[in-house]
């Protein structure tokens, strides 16, 4: 089992709050920073991203994007808690 220690939050992550989007997740810069902390590996079943294509890898999120503490009092997502980088993981499909 590999022990993840996060790395410092990649930069496309620092922004305003309001200025976050639903697949921030996604940026390349994002992917990068977190295929280097989980040293090319699944986070589930440490399978080796560098034998699988992009389209093979998936963000994933520690705490679910539906989950209710990331929604406002109207019900809207807050993509700034969602995309939080404590909050994101890579994953095999």
């Amino acid at each position: 089992m590999i022990s993840i220690n996060r790395n410092e939050t990649p930069a496309f992550l620092n922004k305003p709050d309001n200025e976050f989007s639903e697949n921030d997740y996604s940026h390349l810069t994002v992917r990068s920073a977190l295929k280097i902390m989980q040293f090319n590996k699944c986070c589930y079943c440490e399978r080796d991203f560098r034998d699988l294509t992009d389209t093979e890898i998936e963000g994933e999120h520690y705490i679910p994007r539906t989950s209710e503490i990331f929604k406002d009092e109207k019900g809207q997502s807050q993509w700034h808690l969602i995309n939080k980088w404590e909050n994101l993981l890579l994953v095999c499909r």
